[in-house]
């Protein structure tokens, strides 16, 4: 039986290998196949997908996402609506590869599908999700992998628009884990927000301030208190008041605070700011606008607290 398997599984690699050629030479950008009079309801990416998830084998997996990122530059809207099973593969098998071969196969993936979401109308709308699946595999990537392949994917959706809210998804998923006394040294802090951190400091000092600006513009946007809770969790918010605690709402916004404190006050951002010159345009006027505009909810928040709402038992960040 398992030799049968074997062969059912070298038959269905040879065949993809065999379409991912013929895709390549009839239509090697995308866009040649429409010449030839191929409609692209003719590529069927769902049966594509569906060797991914029936399969157990590895190599399998590989030949047939290959497919799929190619599929993805000749019939991008099809690709488009299967984006969550196939990012939601690569997060649940894929990373935890560490092979070279896995994380170049995840690169091509990323470079070819990623351009085709961030033109969605509503391009936050629709990377949101992906940005869910990646968050909650940060820690699962092999950690010599995990800045490099986390790097790419922000440079891939551009940094300017897209690291905030995948910082803020991050912070999202600490607060709601709920264990160990929160450590105060920045060496010592969950992994999570170390690794954002680190993340962080990869790009310019006008990404790092912009999305600083962006990040307490969107903590000023949350209610004080949230007064409606119950209904449908959804994978397209960043954090959604009717699916959380008032307590895990104190909690993302003090998570958010820590980390901004230890982003700006790090020795490679100050670096950074050190070596500007004057021709070079960042906005430290807005940062410090914004921050004095959280000023008020910090006040109103501490002053909840004292009320003995959770002055003691504020939310902790975990080890995880």
């Amino acid at each position: 039986q398992l030799n049968h398997e074997s062969e059912i599984e070298y038959a269905i690699q040879i065949i993809l290998t065999l379409l991912l050629s013929i895709c390549q030479q009839i239509s090697p950008t995308g866009r040649e196949h429409r010449q030839c009079n191929i409609p692209d309801s003719m590529l069927k990416t769902e049966l594509v997908i569906n060797c991914i998830k029936k399969s157990p084998n590895p190599q399998t997996h590989h030949h047939a996402l290959l497919l799929l990122s190619h599929l993805a530059l000749m019939t991008p809207d099809q690709v488009l609506h299967d984006i969550i099973p196939i990012f939601t593969f690569v997060g649940n098998a894929l990373v935890r590869h560490d092979d070279s071969y896995s994380y170049q196969i995840i690169e091509k993936v990323i470079e070819n599908i990623i351009p085709k979401l961030i033109r969605h109308e509503n391009e936050l709308k629709a990377v949101i999700p992906v940005l869910k699946i990646f968050s909650s595999i940060v820690l699962d990537v092999p950690e010599h992998r995990r800045l490099a392949l986390y790097t790419k994917l922000l440079q891939t959706l551009g940094p300017d628009k897209f690291l905030w809210p995948f910082i803020a998804v991050l912070l999202e998923h600490q607060i709601m884990i709920k264990k160990k006394q929160q450590k105060q040294t920045q060496e010592d802090l969950p992994p999570r927000l170390f690794f954002a951190l680190l993340l962080a400091k990869e790009f310019d000092l006008k990404t790092t301030i912009e999305t600083t600006n962006s990040l307490l513009l969107y903590l000023k946007s949350l209610p004080m208190i949230i007064t409606e809770q119950g209904g449908s969790s959804t994978s397209e918010t960043i954090f959604c008041v009717k699916t959380h605690t008032n307590f895990q709402l104190r909690g993302f916004k003090y998570t958010t605070a820590v980390f901004l404190k230890y982003l700006l006050e790090s020795k490679e951002v100050l670096r950074k700011a050190q070596a500007l010159k004057d021709t070079d345009e960042v906005d430290f006027q807005s940062l410090i606008s914004n921050s004095l505009l959280l000023i008020p909810i910090v006040t109103k928040h501490h002053e909840a607290n004292n009320q003995g709402e959770m002055c003691v038992n504020a939310p902790k960040l975990s080890d995880d």
